[in-house]
């Protein structure tokens, strides 16, 4: 009974089924050309893979029942976008924390840099040939 309810829903309005395929399609990638997602591929693999989202939607799927039937099947690299959980929260954080700890330490370093380059330059302009030079110049 419920097959035919989703069956007469997906019939009622084929655009916005067409276009929620499209948008699961969207996620998973193609095992063929592992660049694209399966709604773009030109490969059978991937329209293979379209028609059976297809075929789980008019079952009455949701969106996260259809991704779960791939990543089960094909492993979570399926997913163009990997799901943030356990050991890739670490590999999602570690970006940003490196660029962190990258600002801090060349903060560090450029203010560590400043005294001693006014010490150069306090030097250089105490140096007694050099005030030499400079009069003969401005004469």
């Amino acid at each position: 009974m419920s097959f035919l309810v989703a069956l007469l829903l997906v019939a009622a309005d084929p655009v916005s089924a067409e276009a929620e395929a499209h948008a699961i399609g969207q996620r998973l990638r193609c095992p063929v050309c592992q660049g694209m997602p399966i709604s773009e591929s030109p490969s059978e693999m991937a329209q293979a893979m379209m028609g059976k989202v297809r075929e789980m939607q008019a079952e009455g799927k949701s969106r996260e029942q259809i991704i779960d039937y791939f990543t089960q099947r094909y492993g979570d690299w399926v997913l163009l976008d990997p799901r943030k959980e356990g050991v890739l929260i670490f590999l999602w954080a570690l970006p940003p924390v490196a660029l962190l700890v990258g600002l801090i330490v060349l903060r560090r370093y450029t203010k560590r840099q400043a005294p001693a380059k006014a010490t150069r330059v306090a030097a250089v302009a105490a140096d007694p040939y050099l005030d030499a030079v400079r009069r003969e110049v401005e004469q």
